[in-house]
Formats: structure tokens, sequence, C-alpha cells
């Protein structure tokens, strides 16, 4: 998280929370810091690439012309070779900065004065965690920077407060999270340089540092660092990019109305999700490839994990011998296996996904999906030195440093046909 000095709206007082006369030795942490999704696909196929995009050939179709001929003296007619084509795709660029104070880092350098710990030691250990969080948010989206949409809006103690949509809610947001704040049609910069102050989950409403002007009950809330109007700003091409079903519009340089194979099999529950419904898209994809799918992973909601566990619920009541009334607690253990986090539906394993839309399920195969990388996560180096001053109004350097964390690469899915989506899923009481 970027650092809260006081060039960022925030006193001394709370630069040196971690330094008191009694403290805590342990840091309690009101963030979580796991990684699901985004694992799925860290150790799949890596391109490196440079200033030129990526190419990956696709076979469309394997050749040859089949029909009947006549055997006596009879012309036996022309032939066709395979067709192919390929998909496009290039690095895009994502940097996570931290400044910290000299204050803050002298302050809590001695194990004595803060025994939880040097500001810098922390934020140096957490500083690739933070990343891989901010790289989730990124492979949850659908190529572009919308991180929230906006239902709501509200002025509370002079700073603005949204209310963000029942799919996504705060799912990409984080506290101390810089955003970007457009309109909903784009056209309009509302504000940047502003970063979240709080978060409520309950009811899915963020804080922001200031102000915002002319703040809309409908605004797209975007990562920092985009500054376009017009159009909804470029990001990493995430899973919602790769798993649309969309019939029309640009995929990795193909067209998918000329192409239909670039949409993924999806089936639109229109209400609540059942068996049913993860059986047709089985189908759906077997028919397309003319086999059983295979080696397809499951994302899922706690919504949608809730929808699931009813059905398994009900079903499993209904099964019970109706002279048996000893009290049992019917509810699948959703705590089994905490590692893994995940349970079946239809017959697939699904990951219990915090960040995924809570109005649909996505199958996808990570083994065909790959990264277009120019640089894979480091330090942002120049000359080999990581951490830079920064100047002062002087020219001379202020009191701190900054430094950086760089990435250049991209999602890649190489077979869109192989996997799908449930979308359209109502979702259940209290979600």
């Amino acid at each position: 998280m970027a650092d809260a000095s006081t060039t960022h709206g925030y006193t001394n007082t709370n630069s040196l929370w971690m330094q008191s006369e009694v403290i805590r030795p342990k840091l309690q942490e009101w963030q979580e810091s796991f990684v699901v999704a985004s694992n799925l696909i860290e150790k799949t196929e890596v391109t490196r690439v440079g200033e030129r995009d990526f190419r990956a050939p696709i076979w469309l179709s394997a050749g040859g012309r089949f029909g009947t001929y006549d055997n006596n003296f009879g012309d036996m007619g022309r032939g066709s070779s395979m067709t192919g084509d390929r998909l496009i795709s290039t690095f895009f660029p994502l940097r996570l900065n931290f400044e910290l104070s000299k204050l803050k880092m002298d302050a809590t350098a001695d194990a004595k004065v803060s025994p939880a710990g040097s500001v810098f030691k922390e934020t140096m250990k957490r500083a690739m965690r933070e990343f891989a969080v901010y790289n989730d948010f990124s492979f949850h989206t659908d190529g572009t920077a919308v991180a929230g949409t906006a239902t709501a809006t509200a002025t509370v103690s002079g700073a603005t407060t949204y209310t963000l949509d029942a799919n996504f809610g705060i799912q990409r947001m984080r506290r101390g999270m810089y955003v970007v704040v457009y309109s909903s049609d784009f056209n309009t910069l509302r504000a940047s340089g502003m970063f979240v102050t709080k978060i409520d989950y309950s009811n899915k409403k963020i804080t922001l540092s200031g102000l915002v002007a002319s703040a809309g009950a409908t605004d797209v809330i975007c990562f920092d660092g985009v500054n376009t109007t017009g159009a909804a700003p470029t990001w990493k091409q995430g899973l919602y990019y790769h798993n649309s079903y969309a019939s029309s519009g640009t995929y990795q340089g193909l067209d998918r109305a000329v192409e239909p194979e670039l949409a993924v099999n999806s089936i639109n529950a229109n209400g609540a999700l059942t068996w049913n419904h993860g059986l047709l898209l089985l189908d759906a994809i077997g028919q397309r490839r003319g086999q059983e799918p295979t080696g397809l992973k499951g994302l899922a909601n706690i919504s949608q994990r809730a929808q699931i566990f009813s059905e398994q619920v009900a079903l499993t009541v209904n099964l019970q011998n109706s002279k048996d009334m000893e009290a049992r607690d019917f509810l699948p253990n959703a705590t089994k296996d905490a590692s893994k986090s995940s349970f079946p539906f239809a017959g697939i394993d699904h990951l219990l996904d915090y960040r995924q839309d809570r109005s649909r399920l996505d199958w996808i195969v990570p083994s065909l999906w790959g990264k277009a990388r120019l640089n894979q996560l480091g330090y942002f180096e120049i000359g080999g030195q990581r951490f830079f001053f920064i100047p002062g109004p002087s020219g001379a350097p202020q009191a701190g440093l900054w430094f950086s964390l760089t990435q250049d690469e991209n999602f890649v899915s190489f077979d869109p046909g192989s996997q799908g989506t449930i979308y359209g899923c109502s979702l259940p009481s209290g979600y």
C-alpha cells in the first residue's frame, strides 16, 4: 500500500502508528493477503516478447475435401488445405510505487522503540504480496481498467462515498488504493490522485480521500495511472476479456463477428443456478470439441457456492429416511479442506474465488492459458539502483525514499472454445 505520509493527506500521528511506549509486537492485518484465481496460471506457458506483438497460431480446419466420386474414369475433383490464423497479444505495464519518509524509517528502525518491526523492512517484506493482490484484481477484469461501478453516491465529512454494484461491489478495492473516477460513459474525468480511505464490506461502500466534483450515482472507478476520455481505458486482458460470450468486437486481433470460435461456450441461467446448467455447459463444450471436456477448473464466488450448497442440502434432506428424526447438519462442510478452498459442482472442482463476478461461474482450462511477457515482476532499477530520492522544490532531495515494483506481461488464452461460463445467475438472499 502506498505510503501514508503528510503529502498524501495523513499527519505524522498517522505515519508513526508503529511507534509507541507500549505496543503489541505482532502486526495485526486488516486486509486479506491471499491470492486464488490468478495462481492457476502462474506456472503456465510464458512467452518472452519485445516491442513487437506476440502471435499465437491457431488451427481452424484440417483441410481435405470429402465427398463421392465416379470411379469409372470420373473426375476426382479438387482438394483443400488446412487453414489457420493467429491470436495477437502484447505485454501490459503495471507498477506498484512506494514512498517512505526518513522520519518513519528512523523512528521504527530500533526494535526497542518499535516492537512491531521496522516500517522499511515490513514494507519490503509485503511488497511482492501486495503486487500479487493487485495482479489478481487485474485478472478479474474485462480488458478495461474498471475496478468498480457505482450505484449511489453521497458526501460524508467532506469526502465522497460510493456504493458499488451487486456483482462486484468492493471485491477489486483495497484500502489505500489510488483510483481514477470517470462518468459512466467515460466522457468526463471526475477525479484522479484520490485513494480509498474506508471500505464498508457489508454495504459495498468505499470512501475516497477527497470530494469528487459533480460525482454521479453511476460513476466508474478505475485503477490508477489511466487518463483518457471517450472510451473505457485499457488494462490487462483478464478473465472476463478471455471468457467472453460476446458475438461482436475484437478479440486478440480477430473479429468475433467473422470467427464465432472466439466466443466461449455459455449458458444463461436467467435465475437461480441449478445442476442442469452445469450439465448444459459440459455438453456445450463436449459438442464443440467432440469429446468430454478435460482439465476444466471452475471459479465461483461465495454467492454461487451458497446457491450450490442450498441445492445439495435440499437433495440431502429429501433422501433422508422419513423415520430418522435425529437432528443433523445437512450443510456441506465448507471448511473440509481450507488449503484448497474448493468444492465440486457438475463434476468440476471449483475454487472459491472472492473476486469472481457474483452472478456467474467461469470454467477455464489453466493449461490453455499463458503469458506474453517483456519483464517479470521485479524492482524498478536504473543502473542497478533501486531506491531513489524525490527532488524537493529547492532541487535538493526530500528526506525520504521512492521505489517501485514493475511487471510487463499480459494474460493470454489459446482456446476460448474449450472453456465456458454460466452467467445471469441470481444472487441468493443476503448476498
